[in-house]
């Protein structure tokens, strides 16, 4: 009997030319463009092997590994019928689904540690480069070495946010000094850089001990990178002001500390709101503008997150796009 193949793979050009190769090989050879419809394929056979892609268009392969594993069961195996060889045959394709899922869980555990060790080791020809490029004796001002200079500077910030994620993600971050902070200053500070307008609305800022300014427990590194990649975000994309409000939200008992920033520029549609906090991801039509890897509103869901808080993006009531975080205040105990 041929052994079955399914192949879960949203490149379908890369299927035909798998499956062509597998059918003239003698295989059984099944193709599904996606994770639920390579679920629903496995309902209706038990292949002997799943060749599965990690990124797909609805749900990621470790996912479809989860999803496979929860509905496999052993069941037993009783006698010597042909009730027993189907079960045994069961029992060996859960196994095999098992072994699958791990071997997933293998790659993922590597593909984090390549990302926490591959900037480092990008460190150094990069500062050779740049070396290199203040030692020419081309003119600092000619278009090629502008250019050159900007792609290093790209580069450098592409290994810093790598870094930041995979710190972020292997939970490296946890010994993160947290303080009480100014997020006030920190706000005004970042807003400067980028000749951002702040406003702060702390009318209901109760029991503060400073009226004007927005205090909570928190990493000072990492919301300034949070603040930072907010607005470089809104420079990139804006045609006019780029406002960052600040305001306490919440209840008496648990406030929060609200940041807004808020562009002028094409906006997000409604239906890639929440896509555009995925790592590497970018509206379509958005890769060819300058400056950004893909990685800026990544790290702040990240940050928001490691500080228990959250971020969404809503519509600008007066054009362009408005990304809130919100983060819980940390109330000083009476006495």
């Amino acid at each position: 009997m041929p052994q079955q193949l399914l192949m879960i793979e949203d490149d379908n050009r890369l299927a035909a030319m798998v499956g062509d190769y597998l059918r003239q090989s003698g295989y059984v050879f099944t193709h599904a463009a996606d994770g639920n419809s390579g679920l629903a394929a496995l309902d209706n056979s038990e292949p002997d092997l799943v060749i599965l892609d990690l990124m797909l268009p609805d749900m990621d392969g470790l996912e479809v590994c989860r999803r496979i594993k929860n509905r496999s069961t052993q069941v037993p195996v009783q006698g010597h019928d042909e009730v027993a060889f189907l079960a045994e045959r069961f029992n060996n394709a859960a196994k095999r689904i098992e072994t699958l899922v791990d071997s997933q869980k293998a790659l993922l555990n590597a593909h984090k540690n390549l990302l926490a060790n591959a900037p480092h080791e990008l460190r150094s020809p990069l500062t050779r480069i740049r070396m290199g490029l203040e030692m020419l004796n081309a003119d600092i001002a000619s278009p090629q070495r502008i250019e050159i200079s900007r792609s290093i500077t790209e580069l450098d910030q592409l290994i810093d946010e790598i870094l930041l994620a995979s710190r972020l993600d292997s939970g490296q971050t946890d010994t993160e000094p947290m303080e009480l902070l100014d997020l006030t200053g920190l706000a005004a500070e970042e807003c400067s850089r980028v000749n951002a307008d702040l406003t702060a609305d702390l009318r209901h800022a109760s029991e503060a001990h400073n009226a004007h300014s927005l205090q909570l427990h928190g990493s000072p590194r990492l919301l300034r990178r949070l603040l930072r990649n907010l607005l470089e975000n809104a420079k990139r994309y804006s045609d006019g002001d780029i406002t960052l409000a600040l305001s306490q939200g919440g209840s008496a008992a648990q406030p929060t500390a609200v940041i807004r920033v808020s562009d002028h520029g094409p906006g997000v549609p409604t239906q890639h709101r929440e896509r555009i906090f995925e790592p590497f991801y970018r509206l379509p039509g958005a890769s060819e503008r300058d400056g950004g890897v893909g990685l800026g509103l990544a790290l702040v869901k990240s940050i928001a997150e490691r500080h228990s808080g959250r971020v969404h993006c809503e519509g600008n009531p007066g054009g362009g796009a408005s990304f809130v975080v919100e983060l819980p205040i940390q109330l000083n105990d009476a006495g």
